[in-house]
């Protein structure tokens, strides 16, 4: 609601001294010095000084510019955030109320943001300023001062609504429409324009209606804070547009003491003024038509602005938006500028124009009469938009363009002279103005009734070239007509004169004489050949040896050694062949390469085989002799063979330990020889050791251990046992009582294995340990290893867990992958195979098998069958297997209780006995074994053999 402005502030005012000149102006120019009014007494210039963004504890600038203020009397305002960090009581009591709070009386507030922070009605800032804030809950009213109508608004627009239609704006219009004055200001805190530091700048859109409010009626000046600097623009309208007769000018003093911005980066158009880090207050004296502006910076400082102007006389008028006329329709042809004309344009207003125009094909213009070049034929559409001076913008207006099609223009090239019967090479090039005119067919009409030559290209750069040969003598017309996507053709002639020369043979060059080896690569030169008619060269080679080729420089190998006549033949262009001309090739016979191979290692007194590998470039070198000196004195092994492919192989025995070198030399048909060398190491052969012993051994009943003890008295070597080493079980008693007697006198060079018996008096078979000490291996286990001259030795125990995975064939597995000895044996109680009808075959024992079997093991030993039993070398599933398969002896036969019979014979089965006491003598080498079942004293069953390692 608008406040009249009181008498003590009236009489507070300051005349200005001396009289400013007034002048107003309708809506569209200006109008005619006011005349002056004998009824009206004009009012009294006043002052209006202030600023925004003030009072702050921690600081003491607002306390200098309220300096400023003691010392100028008028009306003060304070444009919003008047007190830091936050509006409330006690900051205003206490911030503010020292320094700019002293002129309380006089001041006309605004609201800014900050005043919010704490109270989303900004309670404590009416509370404060009172009636002078205007109605509590709104932040917006209006008083008049002196000749001038002044408006204070709310821009804090997320608390009270700044939009068209809202409750401030509605008041806004009637305020205006209200007031009587002639010069109108408007304040409130937050600015529409304002230059920043960012890269780009968007005017606030939410005092937007304000300005158009303001605009639409003649207001003069707007004042802001907010931005901590001080800016004065430049009169314009709310779009921003410059408007010297009827735009607002706007000020920003946001210097009130409260912090100030870094200087700005960006400075937006109608920005006159732009003063950073200064603080200070602006002066405004307002009179009556007309007002001036001065900014006063805070003492010890320089910065200041200042100026006069007037105030608008009436609101403006509507202003009517501008027809466009965009003449035509048009016509042209591509790559040719064609001329357009919008001057027919017209503006109600008389307001000067700007035009928009655009062609059609993406092209733009600016200006009432532009030129255009199409880069192709086509229809248009151009369309035509102009502008006023005030922002208003025509309907679009559109005519056509209609550019025709412009044929290629063709160079043919200047007139030329070609030989009959001689390639004639023709280069065209040519230019079309629709430069997306591609593709570009061409032909070429030779003259001569020949088949036209035709093609495409896609450039305009690169020329057209096509080669001719005449057949005659004569003067031709040729035509090259190009044609671009459109049809549009062009043409280009020239006159080829065509000749007839005679043509000459020409003459061949061999180079040479050349020479090299059988099987390399021997090159040519015949570069030397030429024709007296410049004619280009083909060329016919023959290497002597049933071989051509061609090309000025070939290459060519010979396949053995020998004297060549090389043979060259140059024929020309047009069919003329050179007389042959000869040299010689001169090929040396090449050594065959030899290849002994990698170092061996041999036996002293076993054979050893060697071969060598050879190569020999002379493919038709055979038969190649060859000679093996074995490096020992002895006679060499010599031979003879027809093949490259396949190796030379001799084999040798030496008698004694060293390392000798071997020499190959192999030598071809022309006794040319290559030697290849290898080094051979012959080792001392090793000693056999023996394995003698069997299962089922000992009982104080039976007499029959004694007389198996016998043969051990006479056997040299390692004994082993297969358990169930005494009867009727296996304590420490038996032991002592009916082992030792017989068997026990072996008890130092015995190796145990583990029977059922063994556990019959204890689960763990302590008394077998206990009697057969450290030699039994590991009591909680009862299985261990041992290697016996080049043999690696397992005893294992049927009597524990022999399952996949099991802790005994892991550690089976394991011991096997630790000892990659080249002959490994294995011995248990229960046999994996057995013919014997008591107990038969022990499938439980297949997974240490497999793992012998996957190792490359040669023998394994059981007994639990009182027999003897042999079969042929298996797989663990019982297959035959003779090159990788494990042969297994039952040796039951120790003695220690009676005989078993057989059923029928399983598979691979090869030797059965029974009824024979005896023991299994094994005489183990390196790389062999030899096995004999020897019987007791007055028994002759026996059984013999012998094998070798895998």
């Amino acid at each position: 609601m608008p406040r009249e402005y009181s008498f003590a502030r009236l009489a507070a005012a300051v005349l200005l001294a001396g009289a400013l000149s007034t002048t107003c102006r309708d809506s569209q120019a200006p109008r005619d010095q006011a005349t002056p009014r004998a009824d009206v007494t004009p009012l009294p210039s006043v002052v209006l000084l202030g600023a925004g963004n003030i009072a702050w504890c921690s600081r003491t600038n607002d306390e200098a510019t309220a300096a400023l203020l003691d010392a100028i009397p008028g009306t003060v305002f304070a444009l919003g955030d008047n007190v830091y960090p936050n509006g409330t009581t006690a900051n205003y009591t206490n911030c503010y109320g020292p320094s700019w709070g002293r002129h309380k009386s006089r001041t006309y507030p605004a609201l800014g943001n900050h005043e919010y922070d704490s109270s989303a009605t900004a309670a404590a800032y009416f509370t404060y300023y009172g009636a002078a804030a205007g109605d509590a809950g709104k932040g917006y009213y209006s008083y008049e001062l002196g000749a001038w109508h002044i408006i204070v608004l709310n821009s804090n627009n997320t608390y009270v609504s700044t939009a068209a239609g809202s409750t401030q704006e509605t008041w806004l219009k009637a305020d205006l429409a209200a007031t009587t004055k002639q010069c109108v200001l408007a304040m409130w805190h937050n600015p529409r324009f304002y230059s920043t530091t960012s890269s780009a700048f968007y005017p606030t859109s939410s005092v937007k209606t304000f300005w158009e409010d303001l605009y639409a009626a003649h207001a003069t000046l707007i004042i802001n804070a907010h931005m901590h600097d001080y800016e004065r623009f430049a009169p314009q309208t709310p779009a921003g547009a410059t408007d010297p007769l009827n735009g607002i000018r706007e000020i920003i003093v946001g210097t009130g003491g409260g912090g100030l911005d870094l200087p700005n980066t960006l400075i937006i158009p109608n920005s006159e003024v732009l003063i950073s880090q200064v603080y200070g207050v602006l002066k405004l004296t307002l009179a009556d038509g007309a007002y001036s502006w001065q900014f006063i910076p805070v003492a010890g400082q320089a910065a200041s602005d200042s100026g006069t102007a007037t105030c608008h006389g009436t609101s403006p008028t509507v202003n009517h938006a501008p027809t466009a006329v965009a003449g035509g329709p048009y016509s042209g042809s591509e790559g040719t500028a064609v001329s357009f004309d919008g001057s027919g344009s017209s503006d109600a207003d008389g307001d000067a124009l700007t035009y928009a125009w655009s062609f059609g094909d993406a092209g733009t213009a600016a200006g009432a009469k532009p030129s255009h070049t199409y880069a192709n034929n086509g229809t248009y559409t151009v369309t035509l938009t102009v502008t006023d001076a005030r922002g208003a913008a025509s309907s679009p207006a559109t005519v056509t363009a209609t550019v025709a099609n412009l044929a290629p223009s063709v160079n043919a090239a200047p007139n030329q002279a070609a030989t009959a019967g001689s390639p004639f090479t023709l280069n065209a090039t040519f230019s079309d103005p629709g430069v997306n005119d591609a593709p570009w067919s061409y032909s070429i009409d030779w003259g001569d009734g020949s088949p036209q030559a035709t093609g495409s290209t896609n450039s305009q750069v690169s020329s057209i070239t096509a080669v001719h040969t005449y057949a005659a003598a004569g003067s031709n017309t040729v035509r090259v007509t190009v044609t671009d996507k459109d049809g549009g053709a062009g043409v280009g002639t020239l006159t080829v004169t065509v000749t007839t020369v005679a043509n000459r043979t020409p003459t061949a060059a061999t180079g040479g004489p050349y020479s090299g080896g059988e099987g390399t690569v021997l090159s040519f030169d015949g570069s030397g050949s030429s024709d007296p008619d410049g004619d280009a060269l083909t060329y016919a080679w023959s290497f002597g040896d049933g071989s051509t080729g061609a090309g000025v420089k070939p290459s060519h190998s010979y396949a053995n050694n020998a004297v060549y006549t090389v043979t060259l033949t140059v024929t020309d262009a047009r069919g003329a062949a050179s007389a042959p001309v000869t040299t010689t090739a001169t090929i040396g016979n090449v050594a065959p390469t030899v290849n002994a191979g990698a170092s061996q290692t041999g036996t002293a007194g076993s054979a050893l085989t060697v071969s060598a590998s050879f190569s020999d470039p002379g493919v038709n070198d055979a038969p190649w002799s060859y000679a093996f000196d074995w490096g020992d004195g002895s006679a060499q092994t010599a031979g003879s063979t027809t093949s490259q492919a396949t190796p030379v192989t001799a084999t040798h025995t030496y008698q004694a330990a060293a390392t000798y070198s071997v020499r190959v030399t192999v030598t071809d048909r022309d006794g040319a020889s290559g030697v290849g060398a290898k080094s051979v190491t012959v080792s001392t052969p090793a000693a056999t050791a023996t394995l003698v012993g069997a299962g089922t051994v000992a009982s104080c009943s039976s007499s029959g251990d004694e007389a198996t003890a016998a043969i051990l008295d006479a056997t040299p070597g390692t004994v082993f046992n297969l358990g169930d080493n005494v009867y009727p079980s296996g304590s420490l008693t038996n032991y002592q009582n009916c082992y030792n007697p017989s068997w026990g006198r072996h008890k130092a060079r015995t190796a145990p294995a583990l029977g059922n018996h063994e556990y019959d008096t204890s689960p763990t078979a302590a008394d077998y340990f206990t009697y057969f000490g450290a030699a039994a291996g590991d009591p909680t286990k009862g299985y261990y290893s041992y290697d016996l001259g080049a043999w690696h030795v397992v005893a294992l125990n049927s009597d524990v867990s022999m399952s996949a995975g099991s802790a005994q064939e892991q550690w089976l597995r394991t011991d096997l992958a630790a000892h990659p000895l080249r002959c490994t044996l294995a011995y248990w109680h229960h046999p994996r195979f057995s013919s014997g009808s008591t107990h038969g075959s022990m499938v439980g024992s297949q997974p240490l098998w497999q793992a012998l079997y996957d190792a490359g093991a040669e023998i394994v030993l059981s007994g639990h069958e009182h027999n003897y039993e042999r079969f042929a070398p298996q797989t663990p599933g019982g297959a035959l297997d003779l090159a990788r398969g494990i042969r297994e002896f039952v040796v039951g036969t120790g003695g220690g209780s009676g005989a078993y019979p057989f059923g029928t014979p399983i598979a691979n089965s090869e030797v059965r006995i029974t009824g024979v006491n005896g023991v299994l003598k094994l005489t183990l080498g390196d790389g062999t074994y030899a096995w004999q079942f020897i019987p007791v004293a007055g028994q002759t069953a026996t059984d013999s053999g012998s094998g070798t390692c895998h």
